[in-house]
């Protein structure tokens, strides 16, 4: 069963240009969502995000949250590079998903230094396995 996902981004410049995009929908044959709270002040908060381990099967990676601040920050995999969450991910296609790590993602290690919770949202796109 293939399953399409939708998509849709915008970015406008006041006075300068408008990038629109929302083609193609990838198609995928499964999908995963995750829900999550992030206790303030919590260092260390790893969530699974999918089963999938075969480099190319993850095609589509979104991670939103309802703050976006230098204190809140992921890792991928065992990976020791530590990224910053100051705004939404949003990775559209096999090549765009492979640049968070060499393996596709199946845990997330998120921190929040902040002094409330944070409330993040992923949602995956994957081939069959």
């Amino acid at each position: 069963m293939t399953i399409s996902v939708n998509w849709k981004f915008q970015a406008a410049v006041q006075g300068g240009p408008n990038l629109a995009a929302d083609q193609p929908p990838i198609n995928v044959a499964a999908y995963d969502v995750i829900q999550a709270t992030i206790p303030a002040t919590t260092p260390t908060f790893t969530v699974h995000v999918q089963p999938i381990t075969a480099t190319g099967q993850l095609l589509f990676f979104a991670l939103t949250s309802d703050k976006y601040d230098a204190g809140l920050t992921y890792t991928v995999n065992a990976s020791a590079t530590v990224h910053t969450l100051d705004g939404p991910l949003l990775l559209i296609g096999g090549g765009a998903v492979g640049l968070l790590d060499a393996a596709p993602p199946q845990t997330l290690t998120l921190g929040n230094t902040l002094a409330a919770p944070a409330n993040i949202q992923i949602l995956v796109g994957r081939k069959d396995p």
